[in-house]
């Protein structure tokens, strides 16, 4: 058994009022109370806020750049870690943005290593679905386990039944020990589901750029007011308690010193995933070019420059990152693209990337008769859509006739 009070006394604290460390929110006297304790920090009178996610259930989390997001996840586990034996708590970790959590893979608290790919990520959520229901007919709930996502929006946009998952585990896993904190930096309707909001009233909120984001999660706009840095709302929608926390801050030093304490093993053996051999979509030489071209990489992007669905550019969008064209998912920031110039390796390009717009030669006399060139002349002139004239006006500047 772990003594905290020593790997407690050896980490940091912070002199700043402001804020509070994860030393200080920790060294509470009824912290053995708690079977699964979540440490939320200091609230405005100067009290330390601790939770069970036994009550709570499940966790929706959300918070823009330097909101204190990532570092709450990271408390969060390593309050897990520090209070619960491996053989009490068992975790899940998905970091689909490859840059959170891959320094716990070895703990022995893990059931599988750190999941950093999209397609075995849907395998652990199914994994957690067939554990509820062996649970459920063994009338089983130990050891706890926490699923922890990072980013889960990525899994919402790309695979349409991710939702109904989710749903079915935060409405049926309490009962049998298993539960789950969900992260991501933009509270949007399509990943925030009504479904998902309704099966997780629980909510921890950091800053957010708009009201419309806080409404979305919190209802309620106070979460553009934050000041970051770990300052948060806590609040359960359906009993109304409300609380503003400054979450504890956990240095990487600190961190790391934590783990070393922690139990290690080799090899997982606690969930076998299916092998997935992933076809290369007959686009993904398209989509490689045009990213490359453009400078730029999005779903929106390929669905429009190549007329394919939602989902189809998501995958294309995993190939590219999988390939190295592009660099891994960074919260709202535009994914950058990595590679210079396109080089086919030998592969066709399909037509459809190369085919000319019909009404290109239109659009070209239009900019030689007006002696001028714009995306809503073209709009106008031609009795086109935004997008159409846009794609025009690229093709045009690509072509040399607009300088």
């Amino acid at each position: 058994m772990i003594n905290i009070d020593t790997i407690l006394s050896r980490l940091t604290s912070i002199k700043d009022d402001r804020y509070i460390s994860f030393k200080d929110c920790l060294q509470y006297k009824a912290l053995k109370k708690y079977e699964i304790p979540i440490c939320l920090g200091r609230d405005s009178n100067g009290d330390i806020e601790i939770k069970d996610l036994i009550d709570i259930g499940n966790i929706l989390l959300s918070g823009a750049t330097s909101s204190g997001k990532s570092m709450f996840i990271n408390s969060f586990i390593n309050t897990i870690l520090l209070t619960k034996e491996p053989e009490e708590v068992k975790l899940i970790l998905i970091d689909l943005k490859q840059v959170e959590l891959n320094h716990y893979n070895g703990i022995a608290h893990l059931l599988h290593p750190v999941c950093e790919d999209g397609i075995k990520a849907i395998q652990l959520i199914e994994w957690c679905m067939e554990e509820i229901d062996k649970r459920k007919s063994k009338k089983k709930d130990k050891p706890y386990i926490i699923l922890v996502i990072d980013e889960f929006s990525d899994l919402m946009l790309c695979d349409e039944k991710t939702n109904s998952k989710l749903v079915k585990i935060a409405k049926d896993a309490k009962d049998v020990g298993l539960f789950m904190l969900l992260s991501t930096s933009v509270p949007r309707r399509e990943v925030f589901t009504p479904e998902i909001k309704n099966a997780i009233p629980t909510r921890l909120v950091g800053a957010l750029g708009t009201s419309s984001d806080s409404m979305e999660i919190l209802e309620e706009g106070d979460a553009i007011d934050l000041l970051g840095q770990g300052d948060m709302i806590y609040k359960n929608v359906e009993s109304g308690e409300r609380i503003r926390v400054q979450t504890p801050f956990i240095s990487t030093d600190d961190q790391m010193y934590l783990i070393s304490y922690i139990p290690r093993i080799e090899g997982y053996k606690g969930i076998e995933l299916k092998k997935v051999i992933e076809e290369i979509d007959p686009l993904y030489e398209n989509a490689k070019r045009l990213v490359i071209e453009e400078r730029k990489a999005s779903t929106v992007q390929l669905q429009r420059r190549l007329k394919i669905g939602y989902n189809r550019a998501c995958r294309l969008i995993d190939q590219l990152e999988k390939e190295g064209v592009i660099a891994p998912f960074k919260g709202v920031h535009p994914r950058e693209v990595l590679l210079d110039k396109y080089e086919s390796n030998g592969k066709k390009i399909k037509e459809i990337a190369m085919k000319r717009d019909p009404l290109f030669e239109d659009a070209k006399r239009v900019i030689e008769e007006y002696e001028k060139a714009s995306v809503p002349l073209l709009q106008r002139k031609l009795r086109i859509g935004w997008n159409r004239a846009a794609r025009l006006f690229e093709e045009l500047k690509k072509k040399g006739f607009i300088k």
